[in-house]
């Protein structure tokens, strides 16, 4: 299914449209740590594939839905968390920038390791944001989606409509949950990559990077 999702994408590509891009590095990012090193394959899918998969049936399994009101504090609540990514953006960028001009008088060795290490970190933080930033509009989307089930009682009277109805209310909820687990996965890892770098902000205005 994957696999065709990519061909439709390579058919209707626009340069311009870089999701498949952004989604590819930043699931990368999640099997290397800051450090350029391998982070072990079975731990990220288990956290990032298996778990939100589990938890999105167990939800459906249990009867549990998205209401109408709940779809509109979560929009609301998402469409905030966006707006702040895209900040993010912008600070890491800044950051990327000032200490590429700290750094750059007088290189050394340790000087040069220490920037490429947060080189690194900047593309993984960078592509993890901007594949949030996609994931938080297609919530908005499938959110809006999951409104369809107020149609249910309007098309009783047809069988073919009420399963049709009833079964992407099952499809949208499902792609939901998902979708939110998954995120919540990728913003623990922006909070962890934030304190890391909040933490080398301080080792480095405090001279404790020795170079």
């Amino acid at each position: 299914m994957a696999s065709l999702f990519r061909r439709f994408g390579k058919i209707f590509q626009w340069n311009k449209l870089s999701i498949w891009e952004i989604k590819k590095h930043s699931l990368e990012s999640l099997y290397i740590d800051e450090n350029g090193e391998a982070n072990k394959r079975w731990i990220v899918k288990l956290y990032y594939n298996f778990i939100p998969f589990v938890l999105s049936v167990s939800l459906l399994s249990l009867g549990v839905f998205i209401s109408d009101e709940v779809s509109n504090y979560l929009i609301t609540g998402v469409s905030i968390f966006a707006g702040l990514f895209f900040n993010l953006l912008l600070i890491i960028a800044d950051k990327l920038k000032i200490r590429r001009e700290l750094l750059d008088s007088n290189k050394t060795e340790a000087k040069e390791n220490y920037l490429k290490r947060f080189e690194i970190f900047s593309r993984q933080f960078i592509s993890t944001i901007s594949y949030a930033v996609i994931q938080a509009i297609w919530l908005i989307i499938l959110m809006t989606l999951c409104k369809i089930e107020v149609f249910q009682e309007s098309v009783m009277h047809n069988n073919f409509l009420c399963y049709l109805v009833l079964s992407l209310t099952y499809l949208f909820n499902f792609l939901t949950y998902l979708i939110v687990f998954k995120l919540i996965v990728l913003l623990f890892t922006i909070l962890s990559s934030l304190y890391i770098m909040i933490f080398d902000d301080l080792n480095l205005n405090n001279g404790k990077h020795k170079f």
